[in-house]
Order: structure tokens, then C-alpha cells, then sequence
């Protein structure tokens, strides 16, 4: 969304956000979920990642959902302008040849994902 304060008009995840005062990571992941996808589902840890460059630094925490989720559930708002969904091979090769329209968060994460994953 253009709306966004980080990385505009990029495509990334659609949840994320802050670890609350008070709230463990996995409460904050499904916080986040129910705020910009309107619903809650099982999620599984898959580890953490720091983030560092010149716009942006961070400690990311990966959250995978543990049953599928159908993309007419998601409900459009302020946060999110466009959804489509990847297979994990279509987004490693999108990321590869066009790193410019994914926010460098995105990449990181979506990388340490896939190194885990496949």
C-alpha cells in the first residue's frame, strides 16, 4: 500500500509488526494477524533473523501458518492494497529477478524462509 510508513508500494508480508509491553512473540504474531487480516489462525515458529541496513533495522521472528488459508478470507484494509498468493519456488525466483519491488525486509525473511523450508 502507499499508504504504508516502511517500504510503500512493495510488495511484503502481509503481517507484521511490534512485540507489545507484556506479550510474547507468538500473542504478537496473532495479534497482528486478526488487525491486518481479520482473522487468527495455528501458527509454528520457524526462528528469528536480524535485519540491518541503512533504512531499516530489525529482529524479525517467523511465524509459517499451520493450515491453509484461503485468500478470500483476507479482508482488504488500509494496511494492504493488493494480496496474491506465491508458491514458495515463484517467490524465490520473483525476489531473484526483481528485488526492487519487495521491501528489503521482505527479502530477508522470505530468504531465511525458504533456506528453512526447502
Amino acid at each position: 500500500s502507499s499508504k504504508k510508513n516502511f517500504f510503500p508500494d512493495s510488495w511484503a508480508c502481509a503481517v507484521g509488526g511490534k512485540v507489545l509491553t507484556g506479550e510474547t512473540e507468538e500473542e504478537a504474531a496473532i495479534r497482528e494477524s486478526e488487525e491486518e487480516l481479520g482473522f487468527s489462525f495455528p501458527i509454528k515458529r520457524i526462528g528469528s533473523v536480524l535485519h540491518d541496513d541503512s533504512y531499516y533495522k530489525g529482529l524479525f521472528t517467523i511465524f509459517t501458518n499451520q493450515d491453509p488459508i484461503s485468500i478470500s478470507d483476507i479482508k482488504i484494509n488500509n494496511e494492504i492494497s493488493d494480496l496474491k498468493e506465491f508458491s514458495l519456488g515463484e517467490i524465490k525466483i520473483l525476489v531473484e529477478k526483481n528485488p526492487n519491488q519487495f521491501a528489503s525486509t521482505f527479502i530477508k525473511v522470505i530468504k531465511e524462509f525458504i533456506n528453512r523450508n526447502l
